[in-house]
């Protein structure tokens, strides 16, 4: 590819001078030569300082054998920047049983306890995704974050609540 068409300016933030297509895949080379994508620069979730990759958590949440998808993202947090966060469709077989609770639980059991997620969806259909079969992670941190700012407003209404008691 050489260009977008008639449009330079996304020409310009996708391709280097050299004529390399930046991608946005993070991806590492083992010792053999093989190469493995890691995750996307615009998925990983920086908490506190900390990289977390968003397939990292993912892969914890399909280590539940209840779990038939699965997608993490970021939601914004004043004191660390970004917390983790996340969706899953659940499999057939478990529809309406599976709790945000006993998701979590499994989850801790296989992340280090920065990268556990502070929120958890849990839904019984299929996880948003485009024509090509793709988690639409767009979508998805926007209805994860929206879920995220309901859930802080009535955490201060709560709390507002139990200071004047």
């Amino acid at each position: 590819m050489k260009c977008y068409w008639n449009d330079p300016a996304a020409t310009k933030k996708a391709i280097t001078p050299e004529g390399w297509f930046k991608t946005g895949d993070i991806a590492i080379i083992d010792e053999d030569g093989f190469l493995y994508i890691k995750d996307r620069v615009k998925d990983i979730i920086i908490r506190g300082g900390e990289n977390i990759h968003s397939v990292e958590v993912e892969n914890a949440l399909y280590a539940d054998h209840r779990i038939f998808d699965a997608a993490a993202v970021s939601v914004p947090d004043k004191r660390l920047g970004e917390l983790v966060a996340a969706v899953v469709a659940t499999k057939p077989s478990f529809k309406g049983s599976v709790t945000e609770e006993s998701v979590l639980e499994v989850a801790k059991q296989h992340l280090p306890s920065h990268a556990i997620p502070v929120m958890i969806l849990v839904q019984d259909e299929m996880i948003e995704r485009n024509a090509n079969g793709k988690i639409m992670k767009d979508v998805v941190r926007k209805r994860v974050r929206s879920e995220w700012l309901h859930r802080q407003k009535l955490k201060t209404k709560t709390n507002a609540s139990s200071a004047r008691l």
